[in-house]
This record gives structure tokens, sequence and C-alpha cells, in this order.
């Protein structure tokens, strides 16, 4: 008779599973995941096509907690894990997923998030390369990274008792089983050791090279199984149950809802856009029902086009709102490129009515986005041609495979690393060919419009090197001095700072945030240099939407501490500073930032922001040298009489 069974082990494995560690419970990892699976598996059925679009079904469903399968095994070995726990020896995330996996079996009704397709289906094999971990299966004989192996780890981070069922229906029949992962225990009615994870399987002993799946549907799995079955008769699919879903840690399901959404719009824009994938998203509870297709794509995005930083979370680098929507408008308006390989689309839109806007190239795979920094692909690739938004459709064909071969677990990025030195070579060749292409028919910008940031070197196919953090500078003496020699004015000091007043001259040190930036200084009606147009990326996962920045600016000296006789910076008087075109935290206005002190050396700048112009409080006769300083500011703690009533 099936059930959760944990096989004997020998091991000693805590709740703290390394595999596990890096996925946060936030919904981009989870919804990316389970939608590469199902749109893979689409496609290996012929599906996900224009003419057979890959339909994907998520619902969150109450359920009542004794009826979930296997939940009795659960308990026994949960609680032979806490009997057996000794005293201090949990680490503070091991107490939390106790926390919460006790939490969720003191409930009647637990929560749980369904992802039904129509795929390929569930055999046998592809059941065991799920539940055995690390072993790939793309279904081709290449041992790539795959949508199976770790990457189904993710789907664990959404469930508070870390527990997922799978039900598949393929030509060959029913198959269903789960995985369950808490942490080694002693079993005392059986005297053995028992590992951390257990499988839903008919077979005690649990060899998941040979062991058999239930080929009975439990109840829990009734209603989407028959939906897959009733399929206009072809009785393909999978679906993956989270049970004990805790909403991606939001505070309600339409919360929940509206994360599948814009994680599914953006990560798959191109599938959507181009009619082969389809969604639909239900809570029963809340009776709250969306749909997600071509039609209602545009809609979708647009709520997000405004995010211009990728979201925090699971280790950061997801796609932004704003590049989702800038990608749909290049699917929509885009010129495409002709002589073009097999299995390869390219389209490409000019952005030059967006003042400050680099080149960006964003690649997909089978619609999936993939990266928008390809080696030889990246803004500093096109610099000084006309800027652009492109988009790369990789279907099939050799690049297509080398892409994929260095993508890793994620598919989310391209390390070379992943390539042997060959396959490298040959990728990075063909990546450049496209670059060359790109800048043909993009064409060269008039110089007048090159919008090159100073302060980086920038080199042919090459991004803008990453901006280095602000050290505090400290002049080094020359040889035979106890002092570094800085020329001082001899007649006057020049202002100084009054009791707990700051330096008039230098800002305040604070911790300097890892930025890439770029200036480019504006003219009045007098031809004095007044103004600087600044463009942001701030590169710091810590912020976050309540934290301050202090924004100023410096004209470097051209010496540095290795120098016998070093000058120190300048920092420039800041009077205002403008939002152009940003994304800043909630509650920030694009009024313009000033000071009520007159000139000031640093001014705040809310989290988000991406363009600024900084109106100078002493026009500049030299311009050369000009460096952006950000850095964290702590939060004003308000006083009594400052908190609203």
């Amino acid at each position: 008779m099936a059930d959760l069974h944990f096989p004997r082990t020998w091991k000693s494995e805590g709740l703290s599973v390394q595999s596990m560690a890096q996925h946060d419970g936030s919904a981009d990892p989870v919804v990316r995941e389970l939608l590469q699976n199902c749109l893979d598996a689409a496609r290996k059925a012929g599906r996900a096509t224009r003419e057979s679009p890959l339909r994907v079904a998520f619902t969150i469903r109450e359920w009542p907690l004794k009826e979930v399968p296997g939940v009795a095994a659960y308990r026994r070995a949960f609680e032979s894990i806490r009997s057996n726990e000794q005293e201090g020896a949990d680490t503070p995330a091991a107490a939390e997923t106790v926390r919460r996996i006790q939490r969720a079996l003191d409930r009647e009704v637990t929560t749980v998030l369904f992802c039904t397709d129509n795929g390929h289906g569930l055999n046998r094999a592809r059941m065991r390369a799920i539940l055995s971990e690390a072993r790939g299966d793309k279904g081709d004989g290449r041992p790539l990274a795959g949508s199976f192996g770790l990457g189904h780890l993710t789907a664990f981070a959404a469930s508070d008792l870390r527990y997922v069922l799978y039900g598949g229906l393929s030509s060959e029949g029913l198959c269903v089983s789960g995985h369950a992962i808490l942490a080694s225990h002693f079993d005392a009615d059986a005297g053995l050791h028992r590992a951390g994870e257990g499988f839903w399987t008919a077979d005690p002993e649990l060899d998941l090279h040979s062991c058999d799946f239930p080929n009975e549907v439990p109840a829990l799995l009734e209603v989407e199984m028959d939906e897959i079955a009733s399929d206009d008769g072809r009785g393909a699919g999978t679906v993956v149950c989270i049970a004990g879903f805790n909403h991606f840690r939001e505070n309600h399901e339409e919360a929940a809802v509206n994360e599948i959404l814009r994680v599914a719009a953006t990560n798959f824009v191109a599938a959507i856009a181009r009619g082969e994938m389809e969604l639909e998203v239900l809570a029963e509870s809340s009776d709250l029902e969306e749909r997600l297709d071509r039609r209602t794509l545009q809609a979708r995005l647009e709520v997000h086009s405004r995010q211009q930083r990728s979201r925090r979370g699971s280790g950061g680098g997801w796609l932004p709102g704003a590049q989702a929507f800038a990608a749909w408008r290049t699917l929509q308006q885009g010129t495409r490129l002709d002589d073009t390989e097999a299995g390869l689309e390219v389209l490409l839109r000019p952005v030059t009515d967006q003042p400050g806007v680099g080149s960006r190239v964003n690649v997909f795979r089978n619609g999936m986005w993939i990266t928008n920094r390809a080696p030889e692909l990246q803004s500093g690739s096109f610099v000084g041609t006309r800027p652009f938004d492109a988009v790369v459709l990789l279907e099939e064909g050799d690049l297509f495979d080398l892409v994929r071969a260095s993508e890793g677990p994620e598919h989310r990025g391209i390390d070379l690393k992943r390539l042997s030195n060959a396959r490298r070579r040959t990728l990075v060749a063909d990546l450049k060919r496209l670059a060359q292409r790109l800048r043909k028919e993009a064409g060269e910008a008039a110089a007048g419009d090159r919008f090159q940031p100073p302060g980086f070197a920038v080199f042919e196919g090459r991004d803008l090197k990453k901006a280095e953090r602000l050290r505090p500078l400290k002049h080094r003496a020359g040889n035979g001095q106890t002092e570094s020699r800085v020329p001082r004015p001899e007649s006057e000091k020049g202002p100084q700072p009054g009791p707990g007043e700051p330096n008039p001259r230098s800002p305040k040190p604070g911790r300097a945030l890892s930025m890439r930036a770029a200036c480019r200084t504006l003219m009045n009606d007098d031809g004095l240099v007044d103004r600087v147009a600044v463009d942001l990326e701030v590169l710091d996962d810590r912020l976050t939407e309540a934290s301050r920045l202090g924004f100023r600016l410096r004209q470097d000296s051209g010496s540095d501490a290795s120098c016998e006789q070093p000058f120190p910076p300048v920092w420039l008087d800041l009077r205002s500073i403008e939002i152009v075109d940003a994304a800043p935290a909630a509650g920030s206005e694009k009024a313009p930032i000033g000071s009520s002190n007159g000139s000031v050396k640093e001014l705040p700048l809310p989290v988000g922001v991406s363009r600024i112009i900084v109106n100078l409080g002493v026009p500049l006769a030299d311009t050369r040298g000009l460096q952006v300083d950000l850095v964290h500011r702590k939060a004003e703690r308000k006083t009594a009489s400052q908190e609203e009533p």
C-alpha cells in the first residue's frame, strides 16, 4: 500500500539542507521553475505552439490536513525529530523551519498550490529523475543542467511542510509520488535510523532505481488529474502539488496570485506574446480568477513597467518589470533581422527617443528569459552605436545548444565556465558575430549623441567597469615625511565647522554602495555648466525601500595615495536634484529634492532612482574627473512628537 516512507540510513542529516538554503520562498524562483518545467515538457510533446498552446493552471485550494497523502507518517517522523533534539543543537534556520512545520501541523486545514500543465506527462523514468537528486533529465541523453534534478527543490521553499506531490499521465499510464524533506531521525518502533527525505511510494525499502510508483490517484490530486485526462482526449500532463503553501511569504491570497502573474509575465513574455503559453490562476477560497495570455499580457506588464531594479530574493538578478515591458514592445514593434540561422530570430527596436538609455539585448530560449548580460551582448559592447532594445529568440540550432548548456540549474544567465574550452570559444565567436550584426543594423551614433560615461574604462566588446566601493581617503606620506604634503592656502583657512556641525568642505563619511554611474554635463543659456545628468544602477542587495541614501558629486584631482604629494578630491556644492525617470520607493515624490540651507555637499535620494538631474550650487569651469558618491544612511527615528496620531 502506498505511503510516505523514510528509508533507513547511516548518515546524519539536519533540517538545514544545503541545496535548499539558496531559496528564501519568494515567488520568482518557484514560479519560474514550475513554468520552465511545464514549457520544456510541452515542447517535447509538440505543444507550446500558436496552434496548440501550452496551458498552465495555478490553483490555490484549502484542504483537510488529515487527507493529505502520507501525513500520518509525516507526523511520526517529525515527532521523532523533535523528541531526539539536543539542547542548543538547532541553528536559527532549523528552529524557524521547526516552528513553521509545527504551525502547519497544528491546523486542521492546509493550503495547497497546484500547478497543472498539458505537456508530455510523467512516466516512471521521469518520476525517478525528479526524486533522484541531481540526476538531470532533458530527455535527449545529454548531461546538461535540466528542469529535473536540483531544480525541483526550488518548489519546497513555498511549502511550510516541505512536502511536494507529483502526478503524471502519459502514454504509459498513471504515475504518482511525493517527496518530503525533514531530517534524519530514530524510528523507535522499528529500531532503525531513518533518512531525512521521505517518498510516497508502494515500496517501503525505497530503491528509487527500481521501485514502483502507485498508479492510483489520491483524493488530493483527483480534480487536477481528471482535468488532464479530459484535455481534448489526448490525456497527457503533469500536476505538481505544494502542500502547506505559504503564499510566497505574502500576507494574503490576492498578493500570491499577483506574484504568480508577475513572474509569469516578465520571465515568459516571449512565449506568452507569441501565443505559445496561456495561464489561469485561481484562488478558490477568495473566488479570485485571473487569465494571462497574449491579449491580457500588455496590461499585466504595464502594472510593473516602472520597476527599474531587479527584485530582491534568492540571489537577485531577476528581470525587472521595465525591461520586460520594453522586451514586449520590441516583440510587437521591432524590426526582424534577416539572414539569421535557422532556429534564431532577432528583433531590434531603436530607443533614440529616450535620452540616457543604453542598448540592451535580452536572450530568450524556448520563450523563457535567460539573460540580458550575455557575453559580447552587454551594453558596453555597443558604445558608439545608436541605442536600441533587442530580443534574441532561440528555438533550436547550434547556438541554442551552446546557450542551453551554459545556463546552469536555474536557467538564468550564461556561465562560460560550464563549457569546454572549444565550445566556449565557439559560443563567444557566435555571440560576437551577432553583436556585429546588431551594430550594423542599429547604425553609428552621431558624435554629439554619444553618451560615454566618464570615469570608466570602456572597451569594444566589454561592459562598463563596475564602480568600486568608496573608501575613506587617506593620504600617504612621501619619502622621509611623517605627514602627507597637501598644499593649503596660507592666508586663510577657509570655513571651519562649529561644535556638532558638519565639515563644510567634505560630506560626512558613510558606507559606500557598489554601483554603476554615468555623468553628463548640461549647459545653461550662458554657456555655463550648472547641471549634471546622472544615470544610476545601484548594485547592493542589502537596501530596502526604507533605506536612506546620500548623494554627492566629487571631482578627482588626478592623484591618488601612491603619489608623493596627493591632492584631495573636491566635493561639489549641490542645490537640488530632479528625478527624471525612476522607480522610487513607495511614498517618495518626483518634486525637486533640495536643501533649505542653500548649497550643500550631500542631498538625500530615494531608493530605486535610476535617472536624475543635479543642479549645482556653483557652475563648473572644469568638468573633468566627475564621480558619483552614493552612501547608505541610517533612517532617522521619529520622536514622540513626530509620530502620527
